[in-house]
């Protein structure tokens, strides 16, 4: 005997008209379209459209609900052309060498400043997940994130920022690393755990700062289409 599939996922694939509207919304059809699907960039002036967050390197910054994890495919119309690989060569700093690209620990895709790419498509997988902004205290270089926000999953470090200290502004995040090895001056970072940022303090002293963490979105898809669907 055949059994009847009462999930959300099969209730979609029956797309009543009465109740389809309720049911993407409930799943938040925006943030998949936008964060689960892989994400086509076309011409993209890394030139003129990039960040300098590391000197002689220039990010692609990417939305803030929109983080890479990943490149899938890209290629180079004018700069230093062709099909860039991935660096697997990159330090700490993730700094990739000519003719690659390197996806930083804030999310974004680094190029290197001599490439000079000024036409580039890229296809990308985001990860997905909700952004929060804070104002925090920093301890001896140590920045506690929130209970809340860590029992769900802090995916990111997408920027740090010294407020108050002794050499104020944004910082460039690196790799993770023990609560025990903070980073060096101008570098941010979270720890092993993600449950702590962490800043240079030997040099930069900072009392409080501004951090933006991507963290695990409050509805998780598999276990929303897995879910049992209340209306048809």
């Amino acid at each position: 005997m055949d059994t009847v599939d009462t999930t959300k996922r099969s209730a979609l694939n029956r797309a009543n008209p009465n109740t389809l509207a309720d049911q993407l919304r409930n799943l938040e059809l925006g943030a998949l379209l936008g964060a689960v699907m892989p994400q086509q960039l076309i011409k993209q002036d890394i030139v003129t459209g990039g960040t300098i967050k590391l000197a002689s390197y220039l990010d692609l910054v990417l939305p803030d609900n929109a983080k890479a994890v990943s490149v899938i495919h890209n290629f180079v119309r004018a700069g230093a052309t062709g099909k860039f690989g991935v660096s697997y060569t990159a330090d700490t700093n993730d700094t990739p060498a000519t003719t690659t690209y390197w996806v930083t620990k804030a999310g974004d895709i680094r190029f290197l400043t001599t490439d000079a790419v000024t036409d580039m498509d890229i296809l990308y997988q985001p990860i997905r997940g909700d952004v929060y902004e804070l104002v925090l205290p920093i301890a001896s270089g140590i920045v506690t994130i929130p209970t809340e926000l860590t029992a769900r999953g802090v995916l990111l470090l997408e920027e740090a920022e010294i407020l108050a200290g002794t050499t104020l502004g944004d910082k460039t995040v690196i790799d993770e690393a023990a609560t025990t090895s903070l980073p060096a001056t101008t570098k941010a970072c979270l720890d092993l755990a993600h449950a702590y940022v962490l800043f240079n303090h030997a040099t930069d002293a900072g009392t409080r700062c501004r951090v933006k963490l991507l963290v695990a979105a409050e509805k998780n898809l598999p276990d929303e289409l897995a879910a049992e669907q209340t209306t048809v």
